[in-house]
């Protein structure tokens, strides 16, 4: 589990393999950075958000070239909440390298926000599968979202607290 003073950083390739990461990250995964590096990012930092979230993070990533927000992930037989910031890297001379994800530890009332919504999202998605569900789902979460009465970067800044 993070505290305030941790974070995680993973730099990966274009297809998402590991090429580094710091010892919180492997701390937190229980393995070691020569068992990590090489690996694709997506099989060993799995999400155990909505479907629909994972597509309006992966729209926004499209439009914006970076993503910011909560999530789950699980971890043996645990979930833990991460506050992320997913973006390309590039190189000096403006190459694209891949991605960079750095995770701090969440505000609970971050948590306790999107868990409640995600855990909807969840039911939704579970009673009406393939696209029906996930547009139910995704409606769900931009009407909660809305409802704050803020856009979702917004929301997601201030419920961290920054």
């Amino acid at each position: 589990m993070l505290d305030e003073s941790q974070y995680i950083l993973i730099k990966t390739n274009q297809k998402y393999v590991i090429e580094y990461c710091n010892h919180s990250f492997q701390q937190l995964i229980g393995k070691s950075e020569p068992e990590l590096v090489g690996q694709n990012l997506e099989s060993v930092w799995v999400p155990t958000t909505p479907q629909a979230v994972r597509d309006f993070g992966a729209k926004r990533f499209d439009e914006q070239g970076f993503y910011t927000g909560f999530s789950a992930y699980r971890v043996g037989s645990r979930n833990y909440w991460v506050f992320f910031d997913f973006g390309k890297r590039f190189s000096i001379d403006g190459r694209w390298l891949g991605y960079e994800c750095l995770g701090y530890l969440p505000s609970k009332k971050g948590v306790d926000f999107f868990s409640t919504i995600y855990s909807k999202m969840e039911s939704i998605e579970a009673e009406a599968e393939g696209n029906v569900g996930k547009k139910a789902s995704l409606e769900y979460f931009l009407q909660s979202i809305d409802a704050m009465g803020c856009g979702y970067e917004e929301l997601v800044c201030t419920l961290q607290d920054l």
